[in-house]
């Protein structure tokens, strides 16, 4: 058996504490705190591949998984790259999810009217979920994120590493922090993300989503998440439990 190893989850993303550390450890390798932190942690990932590497007496049963995010291409480059890090990994690694803009502030490209004529807070059907996902031009729809899988494919190429995901599917989730809904507001679109999510046109982007993936040559993908009931803060997962049969799944509709 091999070990995927990966220090820590997405210590580039701000919402977590591990972004918060390695920005703290790495200030002196650049001004700008959010390169000093993934410079900081690509150096020390390396620094544990090589505590396994020593333990372990050879690479031979080890895959050492370096995460970016989708959407940055520089991030990764500038990751492998710096001190040649890429010498000691196998893997890189992103999170293809497919979902739309939340609200017209979440990205400069969300407030174009013309261009993404529904946000999801905005959305009041199911059909109007899956018209965000199908849009062409939202930076987070479906089309956009098989178009980032070309990108960090490319640069995985580019340094001799292979291309996995560490997570990736659907990413239909509420915005806790968008204080602009009424609470009755939120019990509907809540509903009507789960009532997306259990349709067979849930099932239909999932393996798009998938066939894009080998398309493109990528190799192990790692769906997120493990059968999860639905939860406050996300409706993630292909399965809602573990007894529920795959052919009840919206996947298999």
């Amino acid at each position: 058996l091999k070990a995927h190893i990966e220090y820590s989850n997405e210590p580039w993303n701000g919402i977590f504490w591990s972004a918060l550390y390695v920005r703290e450890k790495g200030k002196d390798l650049d001004s700008n705190p959010y390169r000093a932190g993934y410079k900081y942690y690509s150096t020390r990932a390396v620094e544990i591949f090589n505590i396994w590497q020593e333990e372990f007496g050879g690479t031979e049963r080890l895959v050492r998984v370096l995460n970016t995010y989708h959407h940055d291409e520089w991030m990764s480059r500038n990751m492998l790259a710096y001190n040649g890090n890429y010498q000691s990994v196998d893997v890189l690694a992103s999170a293809p999810y497919f979902y739309g803009c939340w609200s017209r502030t979440t990205n400069s490209r969300c407030a174009d009217t013309d261009k993404i004529p529904r946000t999801i807070n905005e959305a009041t059907s199911v059909k109007h979920l899956f018209d965000i996902i199908d849009n062409p031009d939202d930076p987070y729809g479906m089309a956009e994120t098989l178009n980032w899988m070309d990108v960090q494919k490319e640069v995985a190429d580019e340094f001799g590493v292979a291309f996995h995901t560490y997570e990736g599917g659907q990413h239909l989730a509420m915005n806790w922090g968008d204080n602009t809904l009424s609470q009755e507001r939120e019990n509907t679109l809540l509903a009507l993300i789960r009532k997306a999510n259990r349709t067979g046109k849930m099932g239909t982007r999932y393996r798009q989503l998938l066939e894009g993936w080998k398309q493109r040559g990528g190799e192990l993908f790692t769906l997120y998440t493990l059968p999860q009931t639905y939860h406050r803060f996300g409706t993630f997962g292909i399965k809602e439990q573990l007894n529920q049969s795959r052919f009840q799944t919206a996947i298999a509709k």
